[in-house]
């Protein structure tokens, strides 16, 4: 199920699906972004929506993916790609979250929000595994 500020899209219309199922193929709508995640509405980094296109939705592996569709046609500009990984061994599991930035502002975004970014990705795992821990 998406969580608050995400949301599973029509691609064409941008208009909710009844059936939020995160599946490859799928559009997701991330809006507001909330660098660092503080999910105060007033200090929201990047005020516009932000459109993904799942890549990988992996059960048996406990694996998902996904690409921003910023600009589609111009990622010589700017690309993202996010993986997120589950890892269970001994009894214990390990979450893991790979992003990858490329293209000519890449390096400009990772100048300015390196730090806000990782402190968003560890604010992230310990609200999932929070959740988790009490389901």
């Amino acid at each position: 199920m998406a969580s608050r500020g995400q949301t599973i899209v029509n691609p064409n219309t941008k208009k909710p699906l009844s059936d939020q199922t995160p599946a490859a193929g799928k559009h997701l709508l991330l809006y507001p972004v909330h660098i660092p995640p503080t999910m105060n509405d007033k200090e929201v980094w990047f005020p516009h929506k932000t459109f993904l296109v799942i890549t990988c939705v992996d059960h048996e592996n406990y694996r998902c993916a996904w690409e921003a569709l910023m600009w589609p046609r111009l990622s010589f500009i700017f690309y993202a790609v996010r993986w997120q990984y589950l890892t269970v061994s001994n009894g214990k599991t390990k979450y893991e979250v790979v992003e990858v930035f490329g293209g000519l502002i890449a390096y400009i975004i990772l100048f300015f929000l390196k730090n806000k970014l990782n402190k968003s990705f560890g604010v992230a795992a310990e609200a999932l595994k929070m959740r988790c821990e009490q389901a």
